[in-house]
Protein backbone atom coordinates (compact mmCIF):
# COMPACT_ATOMS: atom_id res chain seq x y z
CA UNK A 1 0.00 0.00 0.00
CA UNK A 2 1.36 3.40 -0.85
CA UNK A 3 1.39 6.24 1.63
CA UNK A 4 -1.13 8.28 -0.35
CA UNK A 5 -3.86 5.69 0.33
CA UNK A 6 -3.19 5.43 4.08
CA UNK A 7 -5.12 8.63 5.05
CA UNK A 8 -8.12 7.55 2.98
CA UNK A 9 -8.10 4.14 4.61
CA UNK A 10 -7.91 5.72 8.07
CA UNK A 11 -10.89 7.97 7.29
CA UNK A 12 -12.91 4.96 6.10
CA UNK A 13 -12.07 2.95 9.21
CA UNK A 14 -12.96 5.81 11.54
CA UNK A 15 -16.23 6.43 9.69
CA UNK A 16 -17.15 2.76 10.02
CA UNK A 17 -16.58 2.89 13.78
CA UNK A 18 -18.64 6.04 14.26
CA UNK A 19 -22.25 4.88 14.18
CA UNK A 20 -21.49 2.07 11.75
CA UNK A 21 -22.43 -1.53 12.31
CA UNK A 22 -20.29 -3.45 14.76
CA UNK A 23 -20.29 -7.10 15.82
CA UNK A 24 -20.17 -5.96 19.47
CA UNK A 25 -23.49 -5.77 21.27
CA UNK A 26 -23.51 -2.75 23.66
CA UNK A 27 -26.05 -4.58 25.84
CA UNK A 28 -23.60 -7.49 26.30
CA UNK A 29 -21.70 -7.24 29.58
CA UNK A 30 -17.96 -7.50 28.93
CA UNK A 31 -18.31 -7.35 25.13
CA UNK A 32 -17.15 -3.80 24.67
CA UNK A 33 -13.67 -2.29 24.79
CA UNK A 34 -10.87 -3.88 26.77
CA UNK A 35 -11.78 -1.71 29.80
CA UNK A 36 -15.25 -3.33 29.96
CA UNK A 37 -14.54 -6.66 31.69
CA UNK A 38 -17.47 -9.01 32.30
CA UNK A 39 -19.10 -9.15 35.70
CA UNK A 40 -18.39 -12.28 37.74
CA UNK A 41 -21.05 -14.99 37.43
CA UNK A 42 -24.28 -13.79 38.96
CA UNK A 43 -25.85 -15.70 41.83
CA UNK A 44 -29.02 -15.06 43.81
CA UNK A 45 -31.89 -16.86 45.54
CA UNK A 46 -35.52 -17.02 44.41
CA UNK A 47 -38.76 -17.95 46.15
CA UNK A 48 -40.36 -20.35 43.67
CA UNK A 49 -42.45 -23.51 44.14
CA UNK A 50 -40.34 -26.45 45.33
CA UNK A 51 -39.58 -29.17 42.76
CA UNK A 52 -41.07 -32.66 43.04
CA UNK A 53 -37.66 -33.99 44.11
CA UNK A 54 -34.33 -32.57 45.21
CA UNK A 55 -31.61 -31.94 44.25
CA UNK A 56 -32.91 -30.30 41.07
CA UNK A 57 -31.43 -28.22 38.27
CA UNK A 58 -33.22 -26.25 35.55
CA UNK A 59 -31.31 -24.76 32.56
CA UNK A 60 -32.06 -21.25 31.33
CA UNK A 61 -30.82 -17.87 30.24
CA UNK A 62 -31.20 -14.39 31.67
CA UNK A 63 -33.04 -11.66 29.79
CA UNK A 64 -31.51 -8.20 29.47
CA UNK A 65 -33.83 -7.12 32.31
CA UNK A 66 -32.39 -9.84 34.56
CA UNK A 67 -35.30 -12.29 34.45
CA UNK A 68 -34.64 -16.04 34.27
CA UNK A 69 -36.06 -17.78 31.18
CA UNK A 70 -36.20 -21.58 31.16
CA UNK A 71 -34.42 -23.23 28.24
CA UNK A 72 -36.40 -26.00 26.56
CA UNK A 73 -35.38 -28.64 24.02
CA UNK A 74 -34.20 -26.87 20.84
CA UNK A 75 -34.06 -23.47 22.57
CA UNK A 76 -31.88 -20.72 21.13
CA UNK A 77 -28.89 -19.31 23.03
CA UNK A 78 -27.41 -16.09 21.64
CA UNK A 79 -23.72 -16.02 20.76
CA UNK A 80 -22.03 -12.90 22.10
CA UNK A 81 -18.83 -11.27 20.85
CA UNK A 82 -15.96 -10.14 23.04
CA UNK A 83 -13.78 -7.11 22.46
CA UNK A 84 -10.76 -9.22 21.51
CA UNK A 85 -12.58 -11.20 18.82
CA UNK A 86 -13.66 -14.16 20.96
CA UNK A 87 -17.17 -15.48 21.47
CA UNK A 88 -19.13 -16.70 24.47
CA UNK A 89 -22.59 -17.63 25.66
CA UNK A 90 -24.12 -17.15 29.08
CA UNK A 91 -26.00 -20.11 30.55
CA UNK A 92 -28.10 -19.76 33.69
CA UNK A 93 -29.45 -22.40 36.02
CA UNK A 94 -31.97 -22.70 38.79
CA UNK A 95 -30.69 -25.05 41.49
CA UNK A 96 -32.58 -26.58 44.40
CA UNK A 97 -30.32 -28.29 46.94
CA UNK A 98 -29.77 -28.84 50.64
CA UNK A 99 -28.29 -25.60 52.10
CA UNK A 100 -25.32 -27.52 53.56
CA UNK A 101 -23.97 -28.45 50.10
CA UNK A 102 -20.73 -26.97 48.72
CA UNK A 103 -22.37 -26.30 45.36
CA UNK A 104 -20.53 -26.33 42.03
CA UNK A 105 -22.25 -26.28 38.65
CA UNK A 106 -20.53 -27.73 35.60
CA UNK A 107 -21.70 -26.35 32.25
CA UNK A 108 -20.81 -28.19 29.04
CA UNK A 109 -21.80 -27.24 25.49
CA UNK A 110 -21.04 -30.20 23.23
CA UNK A 111 -21.01 -29.86 19.44
CA UNK A 112 -18.13 -30.27 16.97
CA UNK A 113 -16.01 -29.71 20.09
CA UNK A 114 -16.82 -29.04 23.75
CA UNK A 115 -16.92 -25.68 25.55
CA UNK A 116 -17.00 -25.91 29.34
CA UNK A 117 -17.02 -23.81 32.48
CA UNK A 118 -17.60 -24.45 36.15
CA UNK A 119 -19.01 -21.98 38.59
CA UNK A 120 -19.93 -22.14 42.26
CA UNK A 121 -22.22 -20.31 44.61
CA UNK A 122 -23.46 -20.73 48.12
CA UNK A 123 -26.59 -22.85 48.36
CA UNK A 124 -29.70 -20.86 49.18
CA UNK A 125 -31.67 -21.20 52.42
CA UNK A 126 -33.93 -24.21 52.70
CA UNK A 127 -36.93 -23.98 50.39
CA UNK A 128 -35.38 -21.48 47.95
CA UNK A 129 -34.03 -21.95 44.44
CA UNK A 130 -30.54 -20.72 43.61
CA UNK A 131 -30.07 -18.75 40.42
CA UNK A 132 -26.60 -18.67 38.86
CA UNK A 133 -25.10 -17.71 35.50
CA UNK A 134 -21.87 -19.04 33.99
CA UNK A 135 -20.04 -17.97 30.86
CA UNK A 136 -18.83 -20.53 28.29
CA UNK A 137 -16.07 -19.09 26.11
CA UNK A 138 -15.71 -20.09 22.44
CA UNK A 139 -18.65 -22.52 22.41
CA UNK A 140 -19.56 -24.52 19.31
CA UNK A 141 -22.01 -22.90 16.86
CA UNK A 142 -25.28 -24.42 15.72
CA UNK A 143 -26.94 -27.41 17.31
CA UNK A 144 -25.25 -28.55 20.50
CA UNK A 145 -25.94 -30.60 23.61
CA UNK A 146 -26.12 -28.54 26.83
CA UNK A 147 -25.29 -30.52 29.95
CA UNK A 148 -25.57 -29.02 33.45
CA UNK A 149 -24.20 -30.98 36.39
CA UNK A 150 -24.68 -30.16 40.09
CA UNK A 151 -21.75 -31.18 42.24
CA UNK A 152 -21.33 -31.35 45.99
CA UNK A 153 -17.59 -30.78 46.15
CA UNK A 154 -16.36 -33.29 43.54
CA UNK A 155 -19.40 -35.60 43.61
CA UNK A 156 -22.08 -35.33 40.92
CA UNK A 157 -25.51 -35.16 42.58
CA UNK A 158 -27.83 -34.18 39.69
CA UNK A 159 -27.63 -33.37 36.00
CA UNK A 160 -29.77 -32.50 33.03
CA UNK A 161 -29.12 -32.20 29.33
CA UNK A 162 -30.96 -30.92 26.29
CA UNK A 163 -30.30 -29.88 22.71
CA UNK A 164 -29.86 -26.14 22.14
CA UNK A 165 -29.17 -23.97 19.11
CA UNK A 166 -26.25 -21.55 19.50
CA UNK A 167 -26.60 -18.68 17.03
CA UNK A 168 -26.38 -14.92 16.60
Amino acid sequence: MTHRFAPALLVLLLAACEGGSSPYDPECDGCGPIDDPPDPPAASCADLPAPSSAPAIEPGTMTTSGDFTTLTEGGVVAMQYGSQGGTHIDISAHTFVDPAIALNIGIEVIGDYTGTTETSHAACPSGQWGEVTGRVFDPPWGEAMLRLTLRDGGTDIASTELTILVQE
